[in-house]
């Protein structure tokens, strides 16, 4: 879930994502760790988070078959989130190869919310620029943009045109 609790409980929760993997089709698996950054860890815990939470889905769900997918937020140390999502990718393949899994990791990098002001929404724009040239050069598969005002308006044309600016 989006918040990090469970359905149900542990168990029911994982059974159904053993049944949903392998009866079904679906792409990818996707591990959310932006609740991580948002929350106030640093990067080491974020990594350590996100490793753990592969981890569980590794000794929980009986056969992998699809990429997994990992949801990254950056924030503002330009070179140690560059560093950060290297690492991400290494750390990934380490573990994997210890589960016999053989596909990459997807990463999809996003700013971070948490940095983000209501009073100078203008320092929003440089902030997510730099977030997501770190994202580019860290190696991330895919960029989504954050809006300058996306935490206190709602969608608007020219937040979300200046968003895609910043990534061309």
């Amino acid at each position: 879930s989006k918040d990090g609790n469970w359905y149900e409980n542990i168990e029911k929760d994982f059974e159904k994502v053993t049944i949903i993997a392998s009866k079904t089709k679906i792409p990818y698996i996707t591990i959310a760790t932006g609740i991580y950054q948002n929350a106030g860890a640093n990067m080491v815990q974020q990594l350590a988070y996100t490793l753990a939470h592969l981890n569980e889905y590794f000794n929980r769900i009986s056969s992998i078959n699809q990429p997994i997918t990992i949801e990254v937020t950056v924030g503002t140390n330009y070179f140690f989130e560059i560093a950060k999502l290297r690492a991400l990718r290494i750390l990934f393949n380490t573990l994997a190869k210890e589960y016999n899994h053989n596909l990459d990791c997807i990463i999809i990098a996003t700013p971070t919310k948490r940095n983000k002001t209501l009073y100078d929404y203008n320092v929003n724009m440089l902030r997510t620029t730099t977030e997501c040239m770190s994202a580019i050069l860290g190696g991330a598969d895919a960029v989504a943009n954050l809006a300058y005002d996306a935490i206190y308006h709602k969608d608007n044309e020219f937040g979300d045109r200046i968003a895609r600016n910043q990534l061309l």
